[in-house]
C-alpha cells in the first residue's frame, strides 16, 4: 500500500512539473498548444466546479436530512415490527384456543354438597327478588349534614 501511494505522489509531482514547464515554454514562445482542447477542458472544468458547489450546498443540509431519513426508516421499521408482533400474538391466541378445552367447554354438575346448597340458595334469592321487587332504595346523602 505505501508503494502505491508513493508512486501516485511522484506521478502527480511529475505532472505538475510538466504543466509548469509547458506554461513557461508557452509564455516564452508566445505559442499556445491545443487551444480548442484547452477551451473545451476549461468549459468542462467550470461545469464540474458548478456541480461541486451545488453538492456543497446540499452537503450543508445533509445532517438534517440524514436525521429525517433515519427517523422515517426507524419509524417504518418499528411499525412493521409492531404489525408482525400483533399478527404473531393473534396467531398464538388462535393456537392456544384450539389446543385448550375452552372452545368445547361444557359445565358439569358439581359433586360437592356444599356447592349444591350455595347454588340453590342463590337461585332462591334471585327468584324472590324478580317478581315484584317493590323495595325502595334510599339515596345516600353525600356531603350534607342531617
Amino acid at each position: 500500500m505505501p508503494i502505491v501511494a508513493l508512486v501516485t505522489f511522484y506521478v502527480a509531482l511529475l505532472g505538475l512539473f510538466l504543466l509548469f514547464g509547458l506554461k513557461s515554454w508557452e509564455e516564452y514562445d508566445r505559442f499556445r498548444l491545443l487551444p480548442k482542447l484547452r477551451r473545451k477542458a476549461d468549459e468542462k472544468a467550470l461545469i464540474l466546479k458548478d456541480i461541486i458547489l451545488r453538492f456543497l450546498d446540499i452537503a450543508k443540509d445533509f445532517p438534517k436530512y440524514s436525521l429525517l431519513v433515519m427517523r422515517i426508516i426507524l419509524h417504518t421499521t418499528m411499525v412493521a415490527f409492531a404489525n408482525i408482533a400483533g399478527a404473531t400474538e393473534r396467531g398464538a391466541h388462535r393456537v392456544a384456543d384450539f389446543v385448550s378445552h375452552r372452545h368445547r367447554f361444557e359445565r358439569k354438575e358439581t359433586n360437592s354438597d356444599f356447592l349444591k346448597k350455595v347454588s340453590a340458595r342463590k337461585e332462591e334469592l334471585v327468584e324472590k327478588e324478580k317478581p315484584g321487587s317493590t323495595r325502595k332504595v334510599g339515596r345516600k346523602k353525600v356531603g350534607k349534614k342531617t
